[in-house]
C-alpha cells in the first residue's frame, strides 16, 4: 500500500475538475481501503460524508467538518491547491492500481 497513492486520490477528491463518475470510482475504491496515513483516513471520511449529502467539498466545508470531528489542525492547503497542474487520469488510474483497485 502506498501513502503517495492515497494522498493523490484524496487530493483528486478535493479538486473541482475531477468528474462525478471518476469521483464515484475513487470514493468506492477508498471506502474499503485501510489507510496507511491517519490524515488521509480522516480527510477521506470528511470528503465522503460531504459528498453523501450532495454538497461540494470546498476547503471551508471540509475544515468545518474536521473541526467538528476534533481535527482542527490538518493543513488542507496542498489538498485543495488550485495552483499547479491538474491530476491526470493516468495518475489516478495508477494510484488506484497501486492500492489494488483497477487493472
Amino acid at each position: 500500500m502506498s501513502s503517495a497513492a492515497e494522498r493523490l486520490l484524496v487530493r483528486a477528491l478535493c479538486r473541482t475538475e475531477t468528474s462525478g463518475s471518476l469521483r464515484g470510482t475513487i470514493l468506492t475504491a477508498l471506502a474499503s481501503h485501510r489507510f496507511v496515513e491517519p490524515e488521509h483516513d480522516v480527510l477521506f471520511a470528511a470528503l465522503r460524508d460531504i459528498q453523501n449529502v450532495g454538497r461540494v467539498a470546498t476547503q471551508a466545508r471540509v475544515e468545518e467538518m474536521l473541526l467538528r470531528r476534533g481535527f482542527p489542525d490538518l493543513d488542507l492547503e496542498d489538498y485543495f491547491a488550485s495552483r499547479g497542474r491538474a491530476i491526470t487520469l493516468t495518475e489516478i488510474s495508477d494510484a488506484l492500481r497501486d492500492l489494488g483497485h483497477g487493472n
